[in-house]
């Protein structure tokens, strides 16, 4: 690690930026980002490295949710200009995108064989706003869903009552007809679920993760996973995941909707669409998501009709 030495203005960012990190996580991170300022440097043949290259070193390893921080040090004009945008309606120009995500070309194709008439969909919506972003998209894809032909139903979680998880492991000691021992409204979710040909499941993201509904829901569902009930969940299906946030980068919290992936994997929910929303922050929370995204909401109806399609 000592083949290169930093520039003075390199030094000087370094040092600034580590401070974001609590003084106990710092030496890791440390070490994380002189490893990748060193592999950037040798890349680079760099023996003095640029605060560039260090620039680009930090955002090889840190998520995309880092933009607003490493703005804060590189751009304080530029973070300011976005949040102004973000807090001020412009309609001409709003900073909202839905995206629906690549595909990759070896998904397998669970519905195309199976008749759409057939099929249920759940769809369940773990955001805390009633009529929020998040709801919305996840309307439009369970729409796009029923337009294909299948049957389908939506559970808002705000209008549920599920409380966290325990951790009381009584869900591993004797097979419950209600999956769990807290009598609450989870336990019609678990034979939903377990019912049903695909689900849809959309939550936003609050302080860079998952919201407090969301957590609670995935908790609950490690009760499928018991040596008692994980037979009753019989082959892998097909889930859409939907999620939003307030930033206005389209790829800023990814990392978190690629973990809600492998946790609902857990319970043989295979995510084989993704869609997500960014840039709803300040006025924004106003219900305008039918005028300023249009187009995203019919790629989420797509999505859904995909779901049953198998396309």
């Amino acid at each position: 690690m000592e083949n290169y030495k930093l520039s003075d203005d390199a030094k000087v960012f370094l040092e600034k930026l580590l401070q974001f990190w609590p003084g106990m996580v710092r030496p890791s991170w440390r070490k994380k980002i002189e490893r990748s300022v060193h592999f950037h440097s040798l890349l680079a043949n760099q023996k003095e490295v640029s605060l560039e290259l260090v620039i680009e070193a930090v955002k090889e390893i840190v998520p995309p949710s880092f933009e607003p921080l490493l703005l804060r040090l590189t751009d304080p004009q530029a973070l300011k200009d976005i949040v102004s945008l973000q807090e001020n309606v412009d309609e001409s120009n709003p900073g909202i995108a839905i995206r629906c995500w690549d595909k990759p070309s070896q998904l397998p194709k669970y519905s195309s064989t199976k008749d759409p008439s057939s099929m249920k969909i759940v769809a369940i919506s773990a955001s805390s706003r009633k009529g929020g972003n998040t709801t919305r998209i996840v309307e439009e894809v369970l729409a796009g869903a029923e337009k294909a032909g299948a049957k389908t139903e939506l559970f808002p979680l705000d209008s549920l009552n599920i409380s966290p998880c325990t951790g009381c492991l009584s869900c591993h000691k004797k097979d419950l007809s209600t999956f769990c021992v807290i009598k609450d409204d989870m336990n019609q979710l678990y034979q939903k679920i377990l019912d049903s040909d695909g689900l849809i499941y959309g939550f936003p993201i609050f302080t860079s993760r998952e919201s407090a509904l969301s957590a609670a829901f995935l908790d609950r569902m490690s009760a499928l996973r018991s040596p008692l009930h994980i037979s009753k969940l019989k082959e892998m299906k097909p889930g859409v995941l939907v999620s939003t946030w307030g930033w206005p980068s389209s790829d800023s919290y990814d990392h978190v909707v690629e973990f809600v992936a492998m946790v609902l994997s857990m319970f043989k929910i295979d995510t084989v669409e993704v869609v997500t929303g960014s840039g709803f922050w300040g006025a924004y929370h106003k219900g305008k998501i039918d005028q300023l995204a249009k187009d995203g909401l019919r790629e989420a109806f797509a999505a859904g009709q995909r779901l049953v399609s198998g396309g």
